[in-house]
């Protein structure tokens, strides 16, 4: 993709580039978001889209409509905490790259990655994981991750260096959002 770069993505991921999100789609028809729609929603989807959470979310004008389908997508993802995690993530970005207040979004996405990776071995979802932690000044949760870890990346250098780098900032208190560029300065 142009203009995303990884020297310019946060340590949380975010590539700060909204070409991320236009691939995420709406039926004009259903208003079923995903972001492949021709994927046939499940029926558990098909009762979410008939609720009046999903209907008020469709209607609501103080929302952009990628927002909107940020939103919709979280609500389809229930009963699915990998899509959940990544759904409230997502929104995450969307929103601190509008310059958004985002306190609320970023437990929510904190508290659905901690219960998918209470059951899931994803070390690219750990490391998401510390770094919201870390912006939440979760600090000493941050370096329990960071230290149970340690012991599941092997030879992966970029993820030693990752988590270093994380640890760092923890013991300096710092919340601050930082560049994957920044890890090798």
């Amino acid at each position: 993709m142009v203009g995303i770069t990884v020297a310019n993505r946060e340590l949380d991921g975010n590539p700060n580039n909204k070409i991320f999100f236009e691939n995420l789609q709406m039926c004009p028809v259903c208003q079923y978001c995903s972001w492949d729609i021709e994927n046939i929603p499940s029926d558990i989807q098909k009762e979410i889209m008939g609720s009046e959470k999903y209907k008020s979310i469709v209607e609501d004008s103080n929302f952009s409509e990628l927002e909107k389908k940020l939103r919709l997508k979280i609500l389809l993802s229930y009963g699915d905490e990998n899509n959940l995690a990544n759904a409230y993530l997502h929104l995450l970005w969307y929103l601190e790259n509008d310059k958004k207040n985002v306190i609320k979004e970023r437990s929510q996405t904190t508290y659905h990655l901690k219960r998918y990776l209470e059951n899931n071995t994803d070390i690219d979802m750990a490391c998401i994981y510390i770094d919201c932690c870390r912006r939440m000044e979760e600090f000493e949760e941050s370096k329990e991750s960071i230290s149970s870890l340690k012991n599941y990346v092997g030879k992966r250098e970029r993820i030693k260096k990752f988590l270093d780098y994380e640890e760092r900032l923890c013991i300096e208190k710092d919340s601050n959002a930082h560049k994957t560029g920044e890890i090798e300065g």
